[in-house]
């Protein structure tokens, strides 16, 4: 079996993961299950499932970006993880303090402060606003380096 076989099906994968992921709330009944929950209780379940999508599309974003700039997609998938060591890796460095704000793992572990009473919501909406960062600037840049290849050769 080949490295790109093995890609390919790592992406089926994934892409039946996220599948199935989206049927919980459905397939767990949330709607009946969660009822007897104060209806604050209920939204944090959707916040929080919201918050790791996020997270994971943002993900998404820097692998769309780097599978623009190269021919191999074993090359993508591998600065993708090394890009995200690297983050994890500069948040434990006292040297990195300046950019630790700005890496993307920094807050990704911020939802556990959604299940805090009361509720610290600053390490949240930093962690939504720098994904949405990350998002937007991967994505966007994916696409324009994405346009300007020649497809048609």
């Amino acid at each position: 079996m080949t490295i790109d076989t093995l890609i390919v099906l790592a992406g089926i994968g994934q892409l039946t993961l996220l599948i199935a992921a989206a049927q919980v709330p459905a397939r767990l009944h949330w709607r009946t299950e969660l009822q007897p929950l104060p209806r604050v209780h209920r939204q944090m379940h959707w916040v929080y499932g919201g918050y790791v999508t996020l997270s994971m599309l943002s993900v998404a974003a820097i692998a769309l970006l780097l599978s623009t700039m190269t021919d191999s997609a074993i090359a993508a998938a591998l600065g993708t993880i090394g890009f995200l060591i690297a983050s994890t890796v500069l948040l434990g460095l006292d040297a990195a303090h300046s950019i630790r704000p700005y890496l993307p793992t920094r807050y990704w572990l911020s939802f556990v402060d959604l299940f805090r009473d009361p509720i610290r919501w600053e390490g949240v909406v930093r962690g939504v606003l720098g994904q949405l960062a990350y998002l937007l600037v991967f994505l966007t840049a994916a696409w324009a380096n994405f346009a300007s290849k020649d497809i048609n050769s």
